[in-house]
């Protein structure tokens, strides 16, 4: 493939992504209903309300809703509007759910696409490109998250989009087409958070990056960074003024509290109660629902509502007291989602646990089950053996590439051969980024949370492997010295 993709060679890509998809949808999600996740049913809920004209507020009370942004319910509750929604059951709506996944895929398909010009942006190098496109095609955690009644499924071609616009922006020169570049990566961004919460923070992320990083004088690099920030926060400002009107709280979602509530400090409650972790979830629970109570009674008669800020005043004080279990803790959930297998998603299928999360897993035992641990067909075994190499080589090229690209240049003020004199501040930011993406997940990982930074991780491998292999080829080509 060249520079840049013909209708041909996309059509090729598109078709084979949604091929792939399609056989995996129709043949073992589709059946057993797998499409069904952890948070699936409160997404129904949210698209359930949006679909009887009732907004973001539940249907049996009128409570606002806080939890979940208003990005994903929206779209879920178009189909709920098409297939005439008679139910407020999720087992009811089977129709509206399939037909808007399908939907879900056929957008979906286009990630192969837009990663192709995001490997272009970075690396230069098409081959490189076009090895990403194809592996996007068949990646599992791509394949499987664009069949799941998640965000995932459209978020994520917000964001791989949010990462060319930002990438170029970072990279090119100041011009006239680099504000167009920065419009579009803070609208695509944005749309992204408005899904997924955890675009927040890396918004904020990206606009010291704009100010520090990016190419050109100092004034440039400051007005690119506040003018990002400007127009990210700024699309984000309306749900902040309505969570305000309805708290009097400024916030645009109140993950971190329930997050850390209901994941960090049951670890935390074990250590110094010294019993089992589901009763220390349970006291964690009841903790925040006290709390909730004591807040109701004094927002009596105000008009204002209980958010789930509350379950910060539950959880702070627990961390705070004990900061180096809290830190430990998080870390290691941060190794299971930058180190845990995707196929590892077919054993809840096989075990039909697929549609909640449990209290707490372990990274050594989850790849075990994989590989050899937990009976599962031999074809799927064979999935997970295939990923676990793929994930091998991966972590090889990207520790070779961490030492050619980042410590070498530095320490010895030389150039990598075969790429522009950039490309060590192309790995520096990138590693930036995927730290900023995993390190949110510290609460609960797995392998899910990491696909943000996959294309990323994926890019920086391939540019190492790539590297070794024209070395080789440069070294066995030189004519040999005379005797």
């Amino acid at each position: 493939m060249a520079a840049s993709l013909s209708f041909k060679q996309a059509s090729i890509l598109y078709s084979t992504a949604f091929i792939v998809r399609a056989l995996v949808m129709f043949f073992l999600i589709q059946p057993h209903a797998f499409y069904k996740q952890a948070d699936s049913v409160d997404y129904h809920n949210c698209a359930v309300s949006v679909a009887a004209g009732n907004g973001m507020h539940r249907l049996d009370n009128n409570e606002p809703i806080f939890w979940r942004t208003p990005g994903y319910p929206p779209y879920l509750a178009f189909f709920y509007h098409f297939c005439e929604m008679s139910s407020w059951r999720f087992e009811d709506n089977t129709p509206a759910q399939i037909l808007s996944i399908w939907v879900q895929i056929a957008l979906s398909c286009l990630i192969p696409i837009i990663l192709f010009y995001l490997a272009m942006t970075l690396s230069q190098i098409s081959i490189i490109a076009t090895m990403l496109a194809w592996i996007s095609v068949f990646h599992p955690g791509l394949v499987l998250a664009s069949t799941y009644l998640l965000t995932e499924g459209l978020a994520l071609i917000f964001f791989y989009l949010f990462l060319v616009c930002f990438f170029y922006v970072i990279l090119a020169p100041p011009k006239k087409t680099v504000l167009c570049m920065l419009f579009g990566a803070a609208s695509c961004l944005s749309i992204y958070t408005w899904m997924r919460p955890m675009g927040e923070f890396i918004g904020i992320f990206c606009a010291l990056l704009l100010c520090i990083a990016s190419s050109g004088a100092w004034k440039h690099k400051i007005l690119r960074g506040t003018l990002f920030a400007l127009l990210f926060l700024g699309s984000l400002a309306p749900w902040y003024v309505r969570n305000y009107q309805l708290t009097e709280e400024w916030f645009f979602c109140p993950t971190i509290g329930t997050y850390l509530n209901c994941f960090s400090v049951p670890k935390l409650l074990r250590r110094t109660l010294n019993k089992p972790i589901e009763e220390c979830h349970k006291i964690a629970q009841m903790n925040a629902g006290r709390a909730s109570y004591y807040k109701q009674q004094q927002l009596r008669g105000t008009g204002k509502h209980i958010s789930n800020n509350i379950c910060k005043e539950v959880a702070y004080p627990i961390i705070a007291s004990n900061p180096f279990y809290f830190a430990y803790d998080w870390i290691m959930e941060v190794l299971k989602t930058t180190f845990d297998l995707y196929t590892y998603q077919l054993i809840p299928m096989i075990n039909g646990s697929y549609w909640y999360d449990p209290i707490e897993e372990y990274l050594p035992q989850k790849i075990a089950d994989c590989l050899w641990a937990h009976p599962m067909p031999w074809y799927s075994r064979l999935i997970c053996w295939v990923e676990f190499v793929c994930s091998f080589l991966i972590w090889l090229g990207l520790l070779g590439g961490f030492w050619v690209f980042v410590l070498r240049p530095i320490f010895t003020q030389k150039y990598v051969l075969l790429f522009p004199q950039s490309f060590t501040k192309i790995w520096i930011i990138s590693i930036l980024m995927i730290g900023i993406t995993v390190g949110m997940t510290g609460g609960f990982g797995y392998a899910r949370l990491r696909l943000p930074a996959e294309p990323l991780m994926l890019i920086l491998s391939l540019t190492y492997w790539y590297w070794v292999v024209k070395i080789k080829t440069l070294k066995q080509s030189q004519p040999a010295r005379p005797e």
